[in-house]
C-alpha cells in the first residue's frame, strides 16, 4: 500500500482536518498508471515532467507548473487527472479525523497515532479478506511523516497489535519514498487531498470525490460517526440538510414579518422611515 497525507496533525494550525489515504495496487497496474501519469505530465507539466510529481494541492492553487493557468484550466486538468483515476483498478483507504472533535471527546488519544492506527488495521483486514500475501507499506518521505513519530507508532503496531486487533497480514519492513519517484505514492496523494477537499465541503471536488469514493474499500464505514470518518463521509447530506432547515426558518421568518407589516397601516402623510421604525421583529 502507498501512503501519503493531507493537512496536518497540529492543533495550532488554522486547518480543521488531517487526513492519511492508502492506495493498493497491483504491480501490473502500477505500470500502466505510470505511462497514464507520464503522458499527463507531458501534457499538462511545463517543465521537465519527467522529474516533477503531480499534487493536486499545486494543480488547485496555481503553483510551480500551474501557476499561469486560469481557474477554467486548472479544473480541466484535475478532471483528466480524475478520469485517469477512474479507469484504473486499485483500492484505497482513507481515514479523515476531525482534529479539535477528537480533542474534545478523545483527548486521551493522539491524533497522529490515531489515524495510522485506523489506516493500518483496515490495511490488515483488506489483506486478511482476500487472502493475499503479506502487504508491504510504502510512505511518502512528506514532513508530517519524517519528523513526525511513524516509526514509533508503526513499531508498537506490528508488535503490540492495537486495542482492536493484532496485526497478521503487513510486512513489519516498511520504506520511506520521495513521492516524484513513485506513481503509488502520487495517486494516494490524489485520493488524500480529495478526501480532505471532501471533508471540507468543496463543492468544485464533488465530482472528483464520486470517483474517489467508488475506490474506497467498501466495507468500512464511520467509527462513532464524528470526529472520525473512515471512507464514507456524510459531510455533504449533513450540510445540504443543515442548509435546508436553515432555509425554512429564514422562510418563516420573512412570512411572520410580513404579515406584521400587512397589520400596520401608516398613518396619513407620516414618513415612510418614521413607519418602518415602528416596526419591531421579535
Amino acid at each position: 500500500m502507498y501512503v501519503d497525507d493531507s493537512g496536518t496533525p497540529s492543533l495550532k494550525d488554522d486547518t480543521s482536518y488531517y487526513v492519511i489515504s492508502g492506495v493498493i495496487m497491483h504491480i501490473q497496474d502500477l505500470h500502466i498508471l505510470g505511462g497514464k501519469f507520464a503522458e499527463f505530465k507531458k501534457k499538462y507539466f511545463v517543465s521537465n515532467y519527467k522529474k516533477d510529481e503531480i499534487h493536486v494541492h499545486e494543480i488547485y492553487h496555481g503553483r510551480n507548473n500551474f501557476s499561469e493557468l486560469t481557474l477554467g484550466e486548472k479544473y480541466k486538468i484535475l478532471s483528466a487527472l480524475y478520469n485517469i483515476i477512474n479507469t484504473m483498478p486499485f483500492t484505497a483507504i482513507t481515514v479523515g479525523i476531525h482534529k479539535q472533535g477528537m480533542e474534545d471527546q478523545y483527548p486521551q488519544w493522539d491524533i497522529f497515532n490515531a489515524t495510522w492506527t485506523f489506516m493500518i488495521e483496515r490495511y490488515d483486514m483488506f489483506l486478511s479478506d482476500y487472502s493475499d500475501p503479506l502487504g508491504n507499506l510504502v510512505i511518502d518521505e512528506s514532513e508530517n511523516f519524517i519528523q513526525g513519530t511513524t516509526v514509533n507508532i508503526l513499531k508498537e503496531i506490528f508488535e503490540n497489535g492495537t486495542n482492536y486487533k493484532k496485526i497478521n497480514n503487513i510486512n513489519q519492513e516498511f520504506s520511506f519514498f520521495p513521492s516524484h519517484n513513485i506513481n503509488g505514492l502520487q495517486l494516494a496523494d490524489c485520493i488524500s487531498y480529495c478526501t480532505l477537499k471532501a471533508l471540507n465541503t468543496c463543492d468544485k471536488f464533488r465530482s472528483y470525490w464520486d470517483i474517489t469514493k467508488s475506490k474506497l474499500r467498501n466495507r468500512n464505514g464511520n467509527i462513532r460517526n464524528n470526529p472520525i470518518s473512515i471512507t464514507e463521509l456524510t459531510t455533504y447530506k449533513t450540510t445540504n440538510d443543515k442548509l435546508t432547515k436553515e432555509n425554512v426558518e429564514l422562510q418563516d421568518t420573512i412570512r411572520n414579518l410580513t404579515e406584521k407589516i400587512m397589520l400596520l397601516t401608516p398613518i396619513k402623510d407620516e414618513k415612510v422611515g418614521d413607519y418602518m421604525s415602528n416596526i419591531i421583529v421579535s
